[in-house]
């Protein structure tokens, strides 16, 4: 019997209380170095419901690394326009321009190397051309691995070594608003990281975060979503349970790129041991639409279909050796739980990170594009959601479709 990551409850361990993904990638980072048996790298992924609150959950230990927050080495322009539409609104929020305040201070808890810091730097460095109240504003980050932190400082931002945990009061707190990027996830005590960041925020403080939407994944068949490295799946109804319960108002939420979770949020109140059990005993907000009867139905369903076209589609290219394009957290999903970890001749990834290591639960090396391109009779299974058109046009420009 496992407990609830949110309202701490107790969760039954009964077989069909869990929906098990069987021989699963053990993680999502750290590539491997060398070749090895599949299985050496996987794990069964124990997917669970809270009856309490609603919380969707891995019943799996996290990661060795899920303090630290791993981004893509660029950020692309979609990105940052977007994240500059997310910063416009904190922006409104926080009403800069008539602010009276001295300072304005905002922190990113868990900002990597500093990708996204570095947007709002430059964004704020703009508005300042325009309006001088801009000069007031100033940005922090906090990272817990030191190779990020020192990585985020060469663009001379200001970040300090830490992680959001145990109530602990960073430097320079108290700040007026905080922003934070799909990390909140990855907590093994989700509660205990939104309670640390209350605490370091103005009463009245802002707060915008984003998250992977569990809706999503069960709205587009989407098993493949799943991934140790997220412990805890959100929904609408269960992430704005977990800012409510540690002392926010909700003042918007949206759905961000089809596939994220987006919250503006307000500080109203300390969330100190007493608020939150209580709140905890007040409020019960389970969805009785979101069973794990209903949940396996889907991720079975999905698991089914997609099998039997993968399938279809190894059984239509005949002879031509097989590449699968993509070393995400979806491919590698993909390729760990199906027959195409045994079918596919490598894994092509324009992340030279990734390139010439191996992939986890598959063990499929990583190859860069031009290695791929020099190759001939070969056939493609794009294993990147939200890129594949990029992918194929990709492809197209360099290699004849036939």
């Amino acid at each position: 019997m496992s407990k609830c990551l949110i309202c701490k409850n107790e969760i039954e361990s009964r077989d069909e209380d869990i929906f098990v993904l069987k021989n699963a990638p053990a993680r999502a980072q750290y590539f491997l170095e060398n070749r090895e048996v599949p299985s050496k790298s996987q794990i069964n992924l124990k997917l669970t419901v809270c009856p309490h609150c609603g919380h969707v959950q891995l019943d799996n230990e996290p990661v060795f690394y899920y303090k630290d927050v791993i981004r893509s080495s660029s950020v692309s322009e979609k990105m940052k326009n977007m994240r500059k539409e997310e910063y416009e609104k904190l922006f409104s929020y926080l009403d800069i321009e008539k602010s009276n305040k001295n300072l304005i201070k905002i922190l990113e808890p868990g900002c990597g190397s500093g990708e996204f810091l570095d947007v709002l730097k430059k964004l704020i460095s703009e508005k300042a051309r325009k309006n001088k109240k801009y000069n007031d504003v100033l940005i922090y980050g906090i990272e817990h691995d030191i190779k990020r932190v020192n990585a985020a400082r060469d663009l001379n931002l200001d970040v300090i070594e830490g992680y959001a945990e145990d109530g602990i009061i960073f430097k320079n707190a108290p700040y007026d608003a905080f922003v934070q990027f799909n990390f909140i996830e990855h907590a093994k005590d989700p509660v205990d990281m939104m309670r640390t960041i209350n605490h370091n925020l103005k009463m009245g403080g802002i707060g915008l975060i984003t998250a992977p939407s569990f809706e999503y994944i069960l709205e587009n068949y989407a098993y493949y979503e799943l991934i140790v490295d997220h412990i805890s799946n959100f929904t609408f109804d269960s992430l704005s349970y977990l800012l409510e319960m540690t002392g926010f108002k909700i003042l918007s939420r949206n759905i961000l790129n089809k596939d994220t979770l987006e919250f503006y949020v307000k500080k109203i109140a300390t969330a100190d041991e007493s608020y939150i059990n209580k709140f905890v005993r007040n409020k019960k907000t389970a969805n009785k639409k979101l069973n794990m009867k209903h949940i396996k139905k889907i991720f079975d369903l999905s698991k089914s279909k997609f099998d039997k076209k993968l399938t279809k589609y190894i059984s239509s290219i005949g002879d031509r050796k097989l590449y699968a394009w993509g070393a995400s957290h979806q491919g590698l999903t993909i390729l760990s739980t199906t027959e195409l970890k045994n079918k596919v001749e490598a894994v092509i990834d324009s992340s030279p990170a990734k390139q010439d290591k191996y992939t986890i639960g598959s063990s499929l090396k990583i190859i860069d594009p031009k290695t791929f391109y020099k190759q001939n009779n070969t056939a493609v299974i794009i294993l990147a959601p939200g890129f594949s058109d990029e992918i194929r046009r990709t492809i197209e420009k360099n290699i004849e479709i036939c």
